[in-house]
C-alpha cells in the first residue's frame, strides 16, 4: 500500500500524482527513508524472493506431505501418461462394449477387462436374448434393450474399479 506525502490518500504502485490532491509522486528507490510521522512505503522484493514465498506458501514439499500422512497422492497431467502397462482404456472398453453389443457379444467388453467367467456368462445370455427376440417377431428386445444398457453401464463401471485399485495398489484387482 502506497500513500500520499501530501494528503495521506491511498494510491497505486503504478500512480504517478495523487488522485486525490494532484501532488507528483516521486520516485522511490529500494532503501526506505526516515519520515517525520507519515507511514513509509515498504521495501519492493526481488523476484527472487517472491518465488520463494510462494514456493514456500503454495508447492506441498514431500516431506509435509509424508508428515501429514497424505492417504492418495494427486495425479497430475504429466503422471497420466506414464500408466503402467496392465491400465485399461475406458474408451476401448466401450467401444467392445457397445460396438460389439449390436451384434449381441457385449460381453467382450468384460473379457478385455479379464472378466472372463463374467464375459463369457453375458456373452451366451446375449445370444440367448437375441434369438428369443428373432424367434418371437421382436417381443424378445423388451428384454434385449435393458439389458444390453445393463451390459454398457456394468463395462463401464468395472474398468472404472479396475483402474482405480491399479492405480491405488499398482497391481491389478483380479
Amino acid at each position: 500500500m502506497v500513500l500520499c506525502d501530501n494528503c495521506g490518500h491511498e494510491l497505486r504502485s503504478t500512480a504517478k500524482f495523487c488522485g486525490s490532491c494532484g501532488t507528483p509522486r516521486e520516485p522511490t528507490d529500494d532503501t526506505p527513508k526516515p519520515s517525520m510521522g507519515k507511514p513509509t512505503q515498504p521495501r519492493k522484493k526481488s523476484r527472487e524472493e517472491e518465488l520463494a514465498e510462494y514456493e514456500e506458501e503454495y508447492i506441498p514439499r514431500s516431506e509435509e506431505r509424508a508428515k501429514t500422512g497424505g492417504s492418495k497422492p494427486k495425479v497430475y497431467k504429466e503422471q497420466r501418461f506414464n500408466r503402467p502397462p496392465e491400465w485399461k482404456s475406458m474408451g476401448v472398453t466401450m467401444v467392445l462394449t457397445i460396438v460389439l453389443g449390436l451384434f449381441c457379444l457385449g460381453g467382450i467388453g468384460h473379457l478385455y477387462l479379464g472378466k472372463i467367467i463374467k464375459g463369457i456368462v453375458i456373452l451366451v445370455v446375449g445370444i440367448i436374448i437375441a434369438v428369443i427376440a428373432v424367434v418371437t417377431g421382436g417381443i424378445g428386445l423388451i428384454i434385449l434393450i435393458p439389458y444390453a444398457l445393463w451390459v454398457i453401464y456394468d463395462a463401464h463401471k468395472l474398468c472404472k474399479r479396475y483402474n482405480n485399485y491399479l492405480e491405488e495398489t499398482g497391481r491389478r484387482p483380479w
